[in-house]
């Protein structure tokens, strides 16, 4: 069995993650490449497609996501990502119905019952038929008007429901409000996958997106217990080998063997990238010791609260975060790193925050800013 040091482990993280070149030029592709990307927050997941396709911009982003091929709805983990759209509906039978295994709790605290819950669902198929799109104002409008209370967090589960069982996905946002749209219209061509074909197929696509991988890290993306995971590992015999580092065994594509061989006895290379709070790099592994140290999670995460903040990471290792402030003339990037940034960091961060200034059509301003440890 080949053996992987961490820093082997986090260089060929980069690739599989097209975060060290490729040939993609499309969201779609890079979208089709993953299968599923975390997008529970949309300028993060925009961002996670610029970053990778140097020289798009936001609006070619939103254009990508207005031409339907790719969209947003609840696949797995009760977590929005962003999907292939041909790939939704055997996605929400294979992973999403897993969520409404436990929905009574949810209505009963929410005071909901199923006939009102399936007759939201009735009002929001009749109301969007013929490629319409209702904004969450006009959701909870329709459903007031027919008389079903859509007040405090009754709305998003009526509309989280829906997306859940397939009957609406989220739609491209209008005036910066979130819209949902009818499946059938937005996404009539899907493919057809399902039990364990289904999720070999998402083996294969994590560990081809994600490897080198723990076996709990693909159950962890998926939220499918270990034994399935193992098991749709299994149904990949030839298309994924496993790799011994000193976190345990991992897996990757089996085409990933020769970048292997050819990353042994070399340097690692100072690649400085400014990247989401949800990017696959972070949201993309239950085990993240390959490229954040246990005490750095804090600050990344802080409070725990499930809100990650945008990374700094450098030859696939998190070296800092980063914020933004964006006024009409520019943007603002104030870089803080975990401890002192090398000079040769700085210089990447100010590259890294240039491109990110190209995709928001902004010119950038990079703020010196302490690491925590100073403040």
């Amino acid at each position: 069995m080949t053996s992987l040091s961490v820093a082997e482990v986090r260089r060929l993280r980069l690739i599989s993650l097209l975060l060290a070149g490729h040939d993609f030029t499309t969201p779609e592709q890079v979208v089709e490449w993953f299968s599923a990307m975390q997008a529970q927050d949309l300028a993060s997941v925009k961002w996670s497609l610029g970053v990778r396709l140097p020289g798009l911009t936001e609006t070619d982003i939103d254009e990508a996501i207005e031409r339907g091929s790719i969209l947003r709805t609840w696949p797995m983990r009760g977590t929005i990502h962003l999907i292939p759209a041909r790939d939704a509906r055997w996605m929400l039978a294979t992973m999403g119905v897993r969520q409404l295994s436990g929905v009574q709790k949810r209505w009963d605290y929410l005071g909901l019952d199923r006939p009102t819950v399936e007759r939201a669902g009735e009002l929001l198929a009749e109301a969007l038929t013929g490629n319409k799109r209702l904004t969450r104002s006009q959701a909870a409008a329709l459903f007031t008007a027919e008389g079903i209370d859509a007040s405090g967090q009754r709305l998003y589960h009526l509309l989280w429901h829906s997306s859940q069982v397939g009957i609406t996905c989220i739609g491209p946002t209008v005036d910066k409000e979130q819209t949902f749209v009818l499946l059938s219209d937005w996404a009539p061509d899907q493919r057809q996958l399902e039990g364990e074909e289904a999720l070999a197929e998402l083996a294969w696509s994590y560990f081809r997106a994600h490897g080198p991988a723990l076996v709990t890290d693909f159950s962890g993306w998926a939220g499918i217990p270990v034994t399935a995971a193992r098991k749709a590992i299994t149904a990949n015999v030839g298309r994924l080998t496993t790799v011994e580092t000193e976190f345990g065994d991992m897996w990757l594509a089996s085409e990933r063997d020769d970048a292997a061989e050819d990353l042994r006895g070399s340097r690692a290379r100072s690649n400085v990238l400014t990247l989401p709070g949800f990017d696959e790099l972070i949201l993309g592994y239950k085990d993240r010791r390959a490229f954040l140290e246990p005490d750095q999670f804090a600050a990344v995460v802080p409070g725990n609260n499930g809100v990650f903040k945008p990374t700094v990471v450098d030859a696939g290792r998190v070296v800092g975060i980063w914020k933004r402030t964006v006024t009409k003339s520019k943007v603002k990037v104030e870089a803080i790193p975990f401890a002192e940034f090398s000079a040769t960091q700085r210089e990447g961060i100010g590259r890294a925050a240039a491109g990110f200034g190209q995709y928001l059509g902004l010119p950038a301003e990079v703020v010196d800013a302490k690491s925590p440890s100073q403040m």
